[in-house]
Parts: C-alpha cells; structure tokens; sequence
C-alpha cells in the first residue's frame, strides 16, 4: 500500500498560509473592538453630537473618539497632525459602520499612516452616513481590499472629500477616496492627487482607480491627478477615475469628472479601467496615450481627450451646466472644486494700526 507524503516546501506553505489567515482574523478583530464601544460624555469638550449641537474635533485624541459614537455628528475646528499619535485603526466597521455625519469643515488631517492586512481600510472603513469637507495630506494607507483615503467602502455620502497627497496601496478594490463605492455610494465634488497602486495578495480581476477602485453607484464632479500604476494580477483593470464602473440596478453613473494623473498597468482607461455602467460628461488630457476612455466602453456620451491648454479654457466645460457653482480656478490651469477654496478674512485694521 502506497502512502501519499507532503513535502517540506508544501507544509512551509501551509503555515504561511495559516499563519496570514490568522494575522488577519487578528487585525479584523482588533478593527471590531476598536470600534465597538460607545461614547462618553468627557470624550468631546465641546458639543453634544446633535445636529444643532455636533462633537467639536480639534485633536488626534479628539478624532480617535469619533468611533465610540458612530451614529453623531461631528465638526472638525482645527488642523490635526497625526504624526505622533501613533497607529490609527479606521473608523466603524462592517459590523459597527459610521452612520452619522462628519464635517470636516475644510480643515486638513495630516499624516494619517495605517497599514494592516484587513479589508475596508481608510481614515473611515465602512460608512453608511455623510463624510464631509474632509481633507488629507501626506497619507500612507496599505490594506487588503476595499482600500480608499476617506473610506474603505462606502454606502453613504462622500461630499467634499480631497486628498492632496500620499500613498494608498493595496490588493484590490483601491481608491483615493474610496475602495468601494456602492450601489447606494455617492461620491460629489471629490479629489484626489495621491498615487494608488497595487500591494498584498491580489488575484485577478482586480481594480485601482484614482477616485474609486469600484464604482456601483455615483461619481459626480470629481477630478484625479494621482498616478495609479497596478500590476497585481494577469488581468488587472486601472482607471484614472474608477477601476470598475459597474452598473447594478443601472446605478453606476460617472459624471462631470476628468483625469490628469498617469495610468500604468495592463488594462487601462484614462477614466475607466472596466466599463459596464454610464459615463458622461467625463474629459481626461490626451497627452497621455497609453489607453483611450475605458478598456472596455459600456455606455459613455459627451466625453473626450481634450489638449493641456483646454483644461485652462472655462468655455471646455460649457456642457458642465454647474461649472459656476461646483468648480473655480486658483492657482492652477486645472479647475480645482469650489470645496477645496477658503476664504481668507478680511482684516479690518483700528484706527492707529496702519
């Protein structure tokens, strides 16, 4: 009788393997207790997490607290550096999502860094309610799947969210403002100029896109300047504003959106990697001749390359019926959203202070 033996290199494989899983099982438990508790009175100075009242956030510790009451609103009234906080876990989870509403007021949050093999990682992992005037700087984000700068995945409403710059690295589903937008998921008036690219243990049929990994609900007014280069997989699917424009229940809508940023990898689209839904609108520069509009078309109206100079030309985005009122020109030839603008005081100077 014939016994069958396993060799060392295979049993290896099975511990690494055992292993992963359980380091995993770990991070997805530890992102649970995280977030499970609930808020205490002392937790905020200021406010008492209603509408008219919301918890005033002015520090990292301040923010940190925002888990324990996933269900209030919150306003954001200063700067916070995250630099010496040290190891931030996202905020809500699949069990225990963030169903309140979060105004960050334009203010920036610095120097977010997680890294963890989980899924739904972001400043937020999984959100049913609105995140607001959000701003981040100098991010360093790795996860698994369903890995975005603002939010993981994201059910609710995004409005307002920039991210200025950093990286965002992960498997699969990899955005800059969100892994995974979903069917009911509306991202407006977004940005994003941080580089997405590919990490962990991707298998095929992944996706990476400058403002969602994937798209199944809406994508309005929104711009990439990121650089997004994935090669995880044999057949991995990377878009300048989305990697998956995928149509469920005819939800998944790119609209008034353009991209600058670099798109490297295999299948590529300078707006779509995947296209199954609608794009409209939709405009990315055609100094960038690696991929047309999207690897594969689906429905897509009024969009087009246009040159470097066209961007600078508000008479471009004459079909943008909303220009006036959603975009303004700064310092850039590229519009920027009215969002990312704030308003400097004027200073009014007493008599003898001139």
């Amino acid at each position: 009788m014939m016994r069958k033996t396993i060799s060392k290199s295979a049993i290896g494989r099975l511990i690494a393997c055992f292993i992963y899983v359980l380091s995993a099982l770990l991070v997805i438990a530890t992102f649970e207790k995280a977030n499970y508790a609930e808020a205490a009175s002392s937790d905020f100075r200021y406010g008492s997490g209603t509408q008219a009242d919301p918890y005033l956030v002015s520090n990292a510790q301040e923010l940190d607290r925002v888990r324990y009451n996933r269900g209030a609103y919150f306003k954001q009234i200063d700067n916070i550096d995250l630099t010496d906080f040290g190891e931030f876990f996202p905020i809500g989870s699949p069990l225990f999502p963030f169903s309140g509403h979060y105004n960050g007021d334009k203010y920036y949050i610095s120097n977010l860094k997680i890294e963890a093999a989980a899924n739904n990682v972001g400043l937020f992992s999984f959100s049913n309610g609105t995140i607001e005037n959000v701003r981040l700087m100098d991010v360093e984000i790795i996860g698994e799947y369903n890995v975005g700068g603002i939010v993981g995945t994201n059910r609710g409403t995004v409005i307002g969210g920039i991210v200025e710059s950093g990286t965002i690295k992960g498997a699969g589903a990899v955005g800059g403002i969100a892994g995974l937008n979903s069917q009911n998921g509306e991202i407006a008036e977004c940005g994003n100029k941080a580089d997405v690219s590919g990490a962990g243990n991707a298998v095929d049929g992944m996706y990476f896109g400058g403002v969602a990994g994937i798209n199944n609900g809406m994508i309005s007014n929104a711009y990439n300047q990121g650089n997004i280069n994935a090669n995880n997989g044999n057949l991995t699917y990377i878009g300048g504003i989305a990697g998956l424009n995928q149509t469920i229940k005819n939800t998944a809508v790119i609209e008034k959106a353009y991209n600058i940023g670099h798109v490297f990898g295999k299948a590529i689209g300078q707006l779509v990697g995947d296209n199954i839904g609608e794009i409209e609108l939709s405009k990315w520069s055609n100094t960038d001749t690696s991929g047309d509009v999207a690897f594969n078309s689906g429905n897509i109206s009024d969009s087009e390359a246009i040159s470097e100079d066209a961007f600078s030309d508000i008479k471009t985005f004459d079909n943008w019926n909303d220009f006036d009122e959603k975009w303004i020109y700064l310092d850039s030839k590229y519009p920027k959203l009215l969002r990312e603008y704030v308003a400097v005081n004027s200073i009014v100077f007493a008599q003898g202070q001139m």
